[in-house]
């Protein structure tokens, strides 16, 4: 993956954190090379994502070393997203590694099999919401209806008769759509989105299985 690309791709994950946060009523700021909100972002989200391959990693890091000093409420929590800080003599510890992944633009896909469907309800949402969680600790909720008002996100549900089989959500952001939140067959999420946006190359990040599953797609 090029520096260009990758960069779509941290500038694409990077709005989608942003979505997520102003759903959920919060403010945004940009500086240092980072975008972040103020306040406790949602569950798995950080505070703040680091977006600008040539940022001052020194004028970086002093800031987060600032806020880990003062003791943000919750935590501060750090996608670096180019890999860059060192942030351990600071009181930050590495949760997850993960790479970032590109599928060309034009690459064959296989047809989606699926009933696909744009969630635009609460109610739908709620219903997604408890699929893709399947597994996990009960806890606050995590996509919030008002990100449904957002024209730049789509929260897609593939559905088998009346049993919700897949789920993903898409966000094009110039060239690149951003594909993430996968859950169900991977496979079938990958063909939607190829089939919606099939000008732009698909971007994500995956670790683990899911990162074998992504390759197996054709990034």
């Amino acid at each position: 993956m090029t520096l260009d690309l990758q960069r779509l791709a941290v500038l694409d994950n990077a709005s989608w954190c942003l979505s997520m946060w102003r759903a959920h009523g919060l403010q945004v700021q940009r500086a240092l090379g980072m975008t972040m909100c103020q306040g406790a972002p949602p569950r798995f989200y950080p505070n703040a994502v680091t977006i600008d391959p040539a940022a001052d990693t020194a004028a970086q890091t002093q800031w987060l070393a600032q806020v880990a000093k003062e003791g943000a409420p919750g935590g501060f929590t750090v996608k670096d997203s180019f890999n860059r800080l060192d942030l351990s003599t600071h009181g930050y510890r590495r949760l997850f590694e993960a790479q970032w992944l590109h599928r060309p633009q034009g690459q064959p896909a296989p047809r989606p099999t699926l009933d696909w469907r744009l969630v635009e309800t609460a109610d739908d949402l709620a219903v997604w919401e408890t699929a893709w969680a399947a597994g996990d600790p009960p806890g606050p909720r995590v996509f919030a209806p008002a990100l449904l008002a957002n024209t730049g996100v789509g929260v897609m549900a593939g559905w088998q008769g009346d049993d919700l089989a897949a789920g993903c959500v898409l966000t094009p952001l110039d060239a690149v759509t951003g594909l993430s939140n996968l859950f169900g067959d991977y496979a079938e999420s990958v063909a939607i989105a190829a089939a919606m946006f099939p000008a732009n190359a698909l971007v994500a990040y995956d670790r683990g299985p899911d990162l074998d599953r992504a390759k197996a797609c054709g990034f």
